[in-house]
């Protein structure tokens, strides 16, 4: 619990900064106590350097995913999840969430396994997954970004085998970045030709 008493409020980084009288309940002088301290000397640092919060696609893709998951328990397959927490998520709504990726993902939950493994080369179990799940991966897939082999298709044979280890009548959602064709810092841009042909191997629809 943090308290002041000073007529200052602490509700901001600027009176952090002003607020000399700010102390810890219960642990001054302690390790903790400094550390808190240490702490907002940076945030205020940081506020000086009028430093700005950076947004990601995922502000939009992650809401627009959780709109169609059914709410009722799925087996899930989340392609490219390392970085992520949205397999957890999942799995805390209560389904049963395999993520897969080249790279290793450091989090776990009852309902979470994970398998480390290049998608170009994996063999899906067959009509496995309700539904499954890749956000901004797919266009990453051969290009060696990551440290993964390249493969110029590898986009095409990553949504083939999200497809495979769907069951019949399972449902596929995948975000793709949209704008003028071309490679671009490690990752595929795709016009609505080229998100229609991609999906087309996915036998879903735009």
């Amino acid at each position: 619990m943090i308290k002041s008493t000073s007529k200052l409020g602490i509700d901001s980084i600027q009176a952090y900064m002003r607020n000399t009288n700010v102390f810890f309940e219960g642990i001054e002088a302690s390790f903790l106590d400094r550390a808190c301290k240490k702490l907002l000397a940076i945030l205020g640092r940081l506020a000086r350097m009028r430093c700005r919060p950076v947004y990601s696609e995922r502000i939009v893709e992650n809401p627009l995913l959780f709109q169609h998951v059914p709410h009722h328990p799925q087996k899930i397959l989340d392609f490219g999840c390392a970085g992520s927490s949205l397999p957890i998520q999942l799995c805390a709504l209560g389904h049963s969430v395999t993520g897969l990726d080249f790279r290793p993902y450091p989090l776990t939950h009852k309902n979470f396994q994970f398998v480390q493994a290049d998608i170009i080369t994996w063999k899906p179990v067959l009509e496995t997954f309700d539904l499954a799940v890749s956000i901004s991966a797919i266009e990453h897939v051969g290009l060696g970004a990551y440290g993964d082999p390249h493969r110029d298709d590898g986009d095409r044979i990553a949504v083939n085998k999200l497809r495979e280890s769907l069951k019949k009548g399972g449902t596929m959602l995948l975000t793709v970045p949209a704008g003028k064709p071309c490679l671009k810092r490690g990752m595929r841009i795709y016009d609505l030709d080229a998100i229609r042909r991609l999906i087309e191997i996915g036998r879903a629809h735009v």
